[in-house]
């Protein structure tokens, strides 16, 4: 009882989170309405995807086949990561502040969010605050984590990785009635699908290793109870099954991402990427610059980085509690996240060597979807646990909190050096509302180029989904989409030739386009203009926007 009132309040770490990401982020953005976290084109989707549910469901749209995306084709949003369930509920954010602010704040509470569960988790498994709160930010400020936060929403907010696991382990232990634990565990599942359907994916997967894995190391007792917790969880999927069936029928409809082996090798871990920091990492990440440049993974994908510090701590945490069930099935699931991460074949230093165990499961529907670097995630769950297992039970507190210090300054993040946080550019025609005066609602305005070469999704969202655009981009380059087989695509979403003029007149008559916006200042923006300005269309200059209509209107 008295070990138990010396605890600092559990509420402390989660508010230590919140500052620590407000600090290192949130500073950032101070002053600088139009900057976003992330940068390159993907962080848009997600701006426009936080405010697009919110949206839809305010004016009794359909939330998931749209035609503001693509017209007149529409898009089935379905194939795509729109993030459904942050996006309810950062919804009273959003009303207040706009799709863009919210979305910062969404991204700078990542890393917080993520460590507070997981310092929940850890402190279910050690009674102990600091080593928990270790733990926690071991997770939370993960390389992996930071790493996503270069605009992969549904892949910071992973916070219930570690809250499903915690309410398994309390299934586990009996603490919960089988109907409330299949209660809590549909709303839990639910929520993680809604967020992201692939880390849904992937964590039912390893989930299903560690049951596997108990079951064949642990007692006749243990066996009992997984049988009954297993059942629990066969109830709570199929509970999350059937909530998630509207949004499940629409995803298997022809037309999703397709299954290509080159996705799954390319952003796969290399294996000097679990001992070389990438240039994120303030401590060493600089001078290994030539080394991970060669990551076939790329920067956001390809850190795996486990420093060496808390590559001890965990292994000194394994030898102490070796014994223990627990242990054992972390350290078997931890081998087999690691192998599946390097993908269908093994990588080091860029080079594709031997064949991995992946390789039979990259062919396959549904799993041949995932991005084995993102595998990771779990690897620095499992190893925070380890961490924070030995922190709690070390006999030399100096020890243990120099260890603790080190293993936080070798995975700190490069803030002086790393862009995670860079200007949209979102002109003032959109920043102001003053759009309004220009672009109607009966408008169906493209924004040139097209794709993931133009700031089309964002500047939509900022102007509230007044008017219908046509392109779009929600999905990876080469996903399919409806405006992708039209020969004309690749011009439409890069440079034209000053020969495409009659077909990119057939094409704008064709998708109906009332008004085409161009960034000024763009590179692609002077032969766009040329080319439209030869078709007829007239240029009108308006809040940092070169606004351009059919001369007859």
């Amino acid at each position: 009882m008295s070990t138990r009132l010396t605890q600092p309040p559990t509420i402390i770490a989660p508010a230590l989170y919140v500052v620590a990401s407000f600090l290192m982020f949130g500073t950032q953005l101070l002053g600088h309405h139009d900057w976003i976290v992330g940068f390159g084109a993907d962080p848009q989707i997600f701006v426009w995807a936080v405010g697009w549910w919110p949206h839809a469901i305010a004016h009794d749209l359909d939330p998931v086949n749209t035609q503001f995306l693509y017209y007149p084709d529409g898009f089935d949003l379905a194939h795509a990561a729109t993030v459904p369930a942050a996006a309810i509920l950062l919804w009273p954010l959003t009303a207040v502040i706009g799709p863009l602010s919210a979305y910062n704040v969404a991204m700078t509470l990542s890393s917080a969010l993520a460590a507070s569960f997981a310092f929940l988790l850890c402190r279910r498994l050690t009674a102990s605050f600091w080593p928990s709160a270790v733990g926690g930010w071991l997770f939370g400020f993960s390389p992996y984590v930071l790493g996503e936060m270069g605009g992969h929403l549904h892949l910071t907010w992973v916070f219930m990785v570690p809250a499903i696991v915690h309410l398994a382990l309390r299934g586990h232990d009996g603490e919960l009635s089988r109907g409330r634990l299949v209660v809590l565990l549909i709303l839990a599942l639910t929520l993680q699908f809604y967020i992201s359907a692939e880390v849904f994916v992937s964590l039912t997967l390893f989930g299903a290793v560690a049951i596997v894995v108990a079951y064949a190391v642990g007692d006749q007792a243990e066996r009992s109870r997984l049988r009954e917790m297993s059942v629990a969880l066969g109830w709570g999927y199929l509970g999350t099954v059937l909530l998630a069936a509207p949004y499940l029928y629409q995803a298997f409809q022809p037309g999703q991402v397709p299954v290509l082996l080159s996705r799954s090798e390319i952003v796969s871990a290399d294996l000097l990427a679990y001992v070389v920091p990438e240039p994120f990492t303030q401590l060493g990440g600089s001078a290994f610059g030539g080394t991970t440049a060669a990551f076939t993974a790329g920067t956001v994908e390809g850190s795996a980085y486990l420093a060496p510090p808390v590559i001890l701590i965990a292994a000194l945490g394994v030898w102490r509690c070796r014994r223990t069930l627990g242990v054992k099935v972390g350290l078997i699931t931890l081998a087999v996240v690691v192998v599946c991460s390097f993908g269908g074949h093994l990588h080091v230093d860029g080079h594709s060597t031997v064949p991995m165990p992946w390789a039979a499961f990259s062919r396959l529907p549904v799993l041949g979807l995932l991005l084995p670097a993102r595998f990771i995630d779990y690897a620095f769950l499992i190893v925070a646990i380890f961490v924070a297992l030995w922190l709690a039970r070390a006999r030399n507190r100096l020890v243990a909190a120099t260890l603790a210090a080190l293993a936080v300054a070798f995975t700190w993040p490069a803030l002086d050096s790393w862009a995670w946080v860079t200007p949209t550019g979102l002109p003032p025609l959109f920043a102001t509302g003053a759009y309004r005066r220009y672009i109607s609602p009966r408008d169906v305005a493209i924004v040139l180029p097209i794709g993931n070469a133009g700031p089309a999704m964002l500047w939509q969202a900022e102007a509230g989904y007044e008017f219908p655009i046509a392109g779009g981009y929600v999905l990876p380059p080469e996903a399919p989409n409806p405006y992708k087989s039209n020969p004309l695509y690749d011009q439409l979403s890069s440079t034209p030739a000053p020969q495409a003029g009659p077909a990119v007149a057939y094409f704008l008559a064709h998708h109906g386009v009332t008004v085409a916006l161009l960034p000024l200042g763009g590179a692609d923006t002077p032969a766009w203009q040329a080319l439209l300005q030869r078709i007829g269309w007239r240029a009108e200059v308006h809040g940092g926007v070169l606004l351009m209509r059919p001369a007859r209107t």
